[in-house]
């Protein structure tokens, strides 16, 4: 059985983006992400960009921290997801940390801030999916 987790939002430059995290077996995920330009409208265009990315090899240690792998245009990165509830001044933010990536191209840190309301049912959803332990 399948589970499935969307996320809608639109940057402050105007780009609309839809992200759609699909569980689709015990360790395996896929990732799409859809954008429109500022000048597109997504209710009516197609996405100006629409990438998929498959995951596997998916470990949830249970303590707000989800590492993978994934097939990421012929190298295999592992990829840690950690969940941090922010503060009273900071917003809550994934910091999503990418190893191992095809000539270290695409390798680095990035936080990436979650209203609160999105970011508690997203860290539900991954809890939720039952991805197994490490």
């Amino acid at each position: 059985m399948t589970s499935t987790f969307s996320i809608v939002a639109d940057s402050a430059a105007g780009k609309h983006f839809e992200i759609t995290l699909e569980k689709t077996a015990d360790d395996k995920g896929q990732i799409r992400l859809e954008s429109w330009h500022s000048n597109k409208d997504y209710r009516r265009d197609p996405a100006t960009t629409d990438d998929s990315v498959d995951f596997y090899d998916i470990r949830c240690d249970r303590s707000r921290r989800i590492v993978l792998r994934g097939d990421l245009r012929g190298s295999s990165p592992t990829i840690t997801c950690m969940f941090n509830d922010g503060q009273a001044q900071t917003p809550p933010f994934v910091r999503v940390v990418i190893q191992g990536a095809f000539a270290g191209l695409g390798d680095g840190t990035n936080d990436y801030p979650l209203e609160k309301s999105i970011y508690d049912e997203l860290k539900q959803f991954i809890l939720g999916a039952g991805f197994p332990t490490p």
